[in-house]
This record gives C-alpha cells, structure tokens and sequence, in this order.
C-alpha cells in the first residue's frame, strides 16, 4: 500500500494527479491542474 503524487502531461496541460495503491488495485485522483518550471542550475546575473 503507498500513494504517489505526480505531475502528469495531459495534452498541452500538466495535471497533478494522486495514485493510492490499496490491495491490488490503484486508484487515481486528480488533485489540480499545475504548471511547473524546469529546475535550473545556477543562477545567471
């Protein structure tokens, strides 16, 4: 059993989704549609 949150590519948008593995099964909730930036190394002056 464990839950996993994600952003997921859905077409142009990123959806935050929510997996819950109970038993066998796995069930997805979607929690809100996102947008995130790319992590950048270093910091550019």
């Amino acid at each position: 059993n464990g839950i996993i949150v994600a952003p997921i590519v859905s077409s142009s948008k990123q959806i935050l989704k929510k997996f819950t593995k109970k038993n066998d099964a796995i069930l997805t909730e979607v929690l809100a549609e996102v947008l995130f930036v790319p992590n950048l190394k270093g910091v550019i002056n």
